[in-house]
């Protein structure tokens, strides 16, 4: 592995490192055994850090932007709770005038779940 290093320039030693810290990571092994290995093969120090660093954070930023996915679909959930409750509220104040806690509670529980979806979102 050292002397086809030697031929490939810094991107495609990176290229290949990435793949190599990939597969390495599906078969289970942690950051420290997959730089040792890298180690092994002959792959520079800084160039195997970074690859085993830049694999470690992809999959960090893919959890955070599925948290924020998920907060998104939550806060378009209360925003539709508030309305419901807003019309209900309307209908009740028309037909139903003793049945006014049930829309106030949709109302409330749906700010409060927006409030919290949108803490989430950031």
């Amino acid at each position: 592995m050292i002397k086809e290093t030697e031929n490939l320039t810094d991107t495609e030693l990176m290229k290949k490192t990435l793949l190599s810290v990939q597969r390495l990571k599906h078969q289970g092994l942690d950051p420290e055994s997959i730089f040792a290995r890298l180690e092994k093969q002959g792959i520079p120090d800084n160039i195997a850090r970074e690859a085993v660093k830049n694999v470690y954070m992809q999959k960090q930023i893919e959890i955070k932007q599925e948290e924020v996915t998920r907060a998104k679909i939550n806060f378009k959930a209360a925003l539709i709770r508030i309305v419901s409750g807003f019309v209900l509220a309307a209908i009740s104040m028309i037909f139903l005038r003793g049945y006014v806690m049930i829309p106030i509670g949709l109302i409330v529980a749906g700010f409060i779940s927006a409030l919290f979806a949108k803490n989430r979102m950031e």
